[in-house]
């Protein structure tokens, strides 16, 4: 397996895992009366999103910049749902 392979690999699973978990939160979050665990979970997984998107845009070759863009929206989702816990 070679190096390029592997850095899809890792965007692609760490996009699916990451759009699998941020429901859960959310529907977590919204069920709890105090969700400042799920509010600091999904602020994280946001944040460490947000620096895989930026090093895969800043590669830019042909597959990372498509999905650091992709995971770039993914992590912008997840601040919105850490606001939309913060406004409950």
């Amino acid at each position: 397996m070679n190096f390029e392979i592997a850095i899809s690999l890792t965007l692609i699973l760490s996009l699916i895992g990451h759009f699998i978990t941020q429901k859960k939160l959310l529907a977590k979050g919204l069920q709890t009366k105090n969700p400042t665990n799920e509010i600091k979970r999904l602020m994280i997984n946001g944040i460490s999103l947000m620096i895989l998107s930026i090093l895969a845009i800043i590669k830019y070759e042909y597959p990372y910049g498509l999905w650091g863009c992709m995971i770039f929206i993914e992590s912008a989702v997840s601040f919105s749902y850490a606001q939309k816990l913060l406004k409950k």
